[in-house]
C-alpha cells in the first residue's frame, strides 16, 4: 500500500460516517431516480483481515438506519490505475461476504473503488465474465467515485467537514485561501483529528514557498495547542500509530525467527528419524546375510553404507530374502549403487 493510500486508509478509520456518506451520495448522483432514499444513522468498521491468503480489504464496513443494518459497504482507494481492480474489489466482497456471513447473513453489500487521482480509462463497471459459448456467467457491478470529476462545492455542499481532505482532491485551485478555510472550518468543528490528514494531503499538492507556508502555519496551529487536548490527541495519535507500526515489525521478525526455527527443529527431527531408519535396515541386512550367507557378512556390511535413504533397502531385503544360495545373495549386493558423496554425506550427518 502506498503513502497516498495509507492516508487515505487513516481518513477512513477517524471519519468513516463521513465517507459513507459521501459513497451514497455518489451511488445516487451516478443512478439518479434508481438508488432509494437511505439513511445512516451508524456505521461499524468490520474486520478487513482474509484468512488463508495474505489479502487486506482498504475497508468494510457495515452501514446501520433506523430500521437497523441494511448494507456492508466494501471500499477500495486507488491512487494509480490498476487493471485488475474490478476484479479485485469482487474477490474483497465474496472474502467479505464469507467471514461476516454468520453475524449478518444475505445482508446486501457495496462496492466502491475510489480514485484519488485523474485517470484515463477508468475500468467502468460492470464487470462481466462470459463462457465460450458467449452466455454471461457473472454480472458484476460496482460504483467507481473518481474525486477529479466530483464538483468541489457538491462536495463542499454535503456540509462534511471531515471530507475537507477529500476536497482537496477534487479538481480546481489548492491554494492558501482554500487551505486558510479548511483549517478554520476544522478548528470550529474541532475535528482535531481531521487536521493532520488534511496537512499530509495539502502538501502532496503544494510546491516551493506554498508548501513552505502550509508547514509553518501547522506549526503554528500546533503551537496554539501546546497546552490542549487537541495537541495531546495529535501526539498520543502519532504515538499510537508508530507503536503499532514497530510492534507489527517486530511480531513479524519474531513470527518469521519462531517458524524458521519450527522448521529446522522439523529438519533436524526428520534427519534424525532417517537416520535411526537407515540405522535399523542395516541391522536387519546384516543379521538376514549372518543368518542365511555368513560368508557375505563382511561385503554387506560394507555395501549396505552406500544406502542412505530408508527406501532403497525395501528392494534389496526383499531380494536377499528371496535369494536360493550366496552366489545370488553376492549379486543382490554387488548390484548396489556406489556413490562416494552420497557416504560421504552419510558420514558427515553422524
Amino acid at each position: 500500500m502506498g503513502h497516498y493510500d495509507r492516508t487515505l486508509k487513516l481518513l477512513i478509520d477517524t471519519n468513516p460516517e463521513a465517507i459513507a456518506r459521501l459513497v451514497l451520495y455518489a451511488w445516487q448522483k451516478q443512478e439518479p431516480g434508481t438508488v432509494p432514499n437511505l439513511t445512516i444513522t451508524s456505521v461499524t468498521q468490520l474486520s478487513v483481515e482474509f484468512q488463508s491468503e495474505e489479502r487486506e480489504a482498504d475497508a468494510v464496513m457495515l452501514l446501520e438506519g433506523p430500521d437497523g443494518p441494511f448494507c456492508l459497504l466494501e471500499l477500495e482507494v486507488q491512487s494509480q490505475l490498476h487493471p485488475f481492480m474490478p476484479l479485485r474489489s469482487l474477490e474483497y466482497c465474496v472474502r467479505a461476504k464469507i467471514k461476516h456471513w454468520k453475524e449478518y447473513g444475505d445482508l446486501p453489500i457495496l462496492a466502491v473503488v475510489l480514485y484519488l487521482f485523474d485517470e484515463d480509462h477508468i475500468p467502468q463497471p460492470p464487470l462481466r465474465w462470459r463462457a465460450p459459448d458467449g452466455q454471461t456467467t457473472l454480472v458484476f457491478f460496482y460504483l467507481p467515485i473518481s474525486l477529479k470529476l466530483l464538483p468541489r462545492e457538491e462536495l463542499l455542499g454535503l456540509h462534511e467537514p471531515e471530507l475537507w481532505p477529500l476536497v482537496l482532491l477534487t479538481d480546481g485551485p489548492v491554494d492558501r485561501i482554500l487551505i486558510q478555510k479548511m483549517f478554520a472550518d476544522l478548528l470550529e468543528q474541532k475535528l482535531y483529528r481531521t487536521l493532520p490528514i488534511c496537512h499530509t494531503i495539502a502538501a502532496w499538492l503544494l510546491r516551493g514557498e506554498d508548501r513552505e507556508w502550509l508547514h509553518q502555519e501547522y506549526e503554528k496551529m500546533v503551537d496554539l495547542f501546546q497546552d490542549s487536548p487537541a495537541l495531546k490527541w495529535m501526539e498520543e495519535d502519532v504515538t499510537k500509530r508508530v507503536t503499532e507500526r514497530i510492534t507489527q515489525e517486530v511480531t513479524a521478525q519474531v513470527t518469521a525467527q519462531v517458524t524458521e526455527q519450527v522448521r529446522r527443529e522439523e529438519r533436524q527431527k526428520a534427519e534424525a528419524e532417517r537416520q535411526k531408519a537407515v540405522a535399523a535396515f542395516r541391522q536387519t541386512v546384516t543379521e538376514l546375510v549372518e543368518r542365511r550367507f555368513p560368508e557375505l557378512t563382511r561385503p554387506a556390511k560394507a555395501l549396505v553404507r552406500s544406502l542412505v535413504e530408508p527406501e532403497a533397502f525395501h528392494h534389496l531385503i526383499l531380494h536377499l530374502s528371496l535369494a536360493r544360495d550366496a552366489e545370488e545373495a553376492q549379486d543382490v549386493l554387488f548390484a548396489l549403487p556406489e556413490d562416494e558423496d552420497d557416504e560421504q554425506k552419510e558420514e558427515q550427518s553422524l
